[in-house]
């Protein structure tokens, strides 16, 4: 994304779970990617509305900052009415807070509203400039190669094996569908909590407690040796056999399945004979979430006309993962394998 009259360029997680889009400023001093920091003076159109700070807060850390405009452009070469949208309301933040992870210079929120935040909603601000053609956007995830958004639009032809199905929304406030029915192998129930959201945001599929005890002491109570691991996931000493054992994990929404297949909610690492169990779960948790390993297997459309979301098979379906994660979730638990430590 590009910023300012002098378009200042900056990497971005694009966040579908919320709404402000922030940029981290010079004037932020533990801020995590110090080589690309946001310069206000540089740029001749920037305003600062605000003296008083702001915070915005995540499911862990926060930023502090301040609202501000400017334009804001999709590509280096783009114009006002073509890819740029002026007087963009954002936050340039000078303070972050439990963020440490975070390798780029700021999130994009895509949100399906403003979550009563006070937010200016991206693609429907670059929709009503003439910035982009239509008001959506769609992501396609591969987890070994480049990830890719295209704003204003999707292509199937390019990213996707099977027809597009659309789901409409049951909230305003998140890209939330409702859970009608979750199936692994011969086990299948009515979930208890029946929200789902899509969220770009998360890593892994994430699932309320109850639900998560039905898989687990399903599939691996008594069956297993288990223990949990510092970053709260679930490790079990797992030969070939066992690991074969596991199902793929189905979704109903509107009378239409969608899978997470074994290895990507129960990934082996062959050398140590041991699986990770690839779901996050708490007591608290009034929603699924539909994470990145999700979208993986399907190219997603988020429709802010028409207040839905659609899935489609990606042609990543199916690939085997890439062995990052397992590598770290084995040094979570004090394991290391070789070409890890070698890296």
């Amino acid at each position: 994304m590009y910023i300012g009259s002098n378009k200042q360029k900056f990497e971005m997680i694009f966040d579908t779970g919320s709404s402000w889009v922030w940029v981290q400023s010079d004037d932020c001093k533990n801020c995590m990617k110090n080589d690309h920091k946001f310069v206000p003076d540089d740029s001749e159109s920037y305003k600062q509305l605000s003296f008083s700070k702001s915070e915005l807060n995540y499911g862990k850390g926060s930023v502090i900052g301040y609202d501000s405009k400017d334009m804001v452009c999709l590509m280096k070469d783009s114009e006002l009415g073509d890819g740029c949208m002026k007087d963009y309301l954002f936050k340039t933040i000078v303070q972050q807070r439990d963020l440490k992870g975070l390798a780029t210079a700021g999130i994009i929120g895509l949100s399906p509203s403003g979550q009563d935040s006070g937010a200016q909603l991206f693609i429907p601000s670059l929709y009503e400039q003439g910035a982009i053609k239509n008001n959506m956007f769609s992501i396609y995830i591969d987890n070994n190669k480049k990830s890719k958004i295209h704003m204003g639009g999707y292509d199937l032809a390019r990213y996707a094996t099977g027809p597009l199905n659309f789901h409409k929304l049951s909230s305003d406030q998140f890209w939330e569908m409702p859970l009608h029915r979750v199936r692994a192998g011969s086990l299948s129930f009515k979930p208890v909590v029946q929200r789902v959201m899509a969220d770009s945001g998360t890593s892994l599929n994430l699932m309320p407690e109850h639900d998560y005890k039905k898989i687990f002491n399903h599939f691996f109570k008594d069956k297993f040796k288990c223990q949990r691991l510092k970053n709260t996931l679930t490790m079990c000493d797992c030969t070939e056999e066992q690991h074969q054992s596991i199902p793929d994990i189905h979704f109903t929404l509107d009378g239409t399945e969608y899978k997470i297949n074994r290895d990507q909610w129960f990934e082996r690492a062959p050398s140590h004979n041991k699986c990770v169990i690839k779901l996050m779960h708490g007591p608290h948790k009034p929603y699924w979430i539909l994470g990145l390993n999700f979208f993986t297997n399907y190219y997603t459309v988020f429709d802010y006309k028409n207040k839905q979301i659609g899935f489609a098979e990606s042609i990543n379906m199916g690939k085997p993962m890439n062995k990052g994660f397992i590598n770290w979730c084995l040094s979570s638990a004090g394991i290391y394998d070789e070409d890890y430590l070698a890296k």
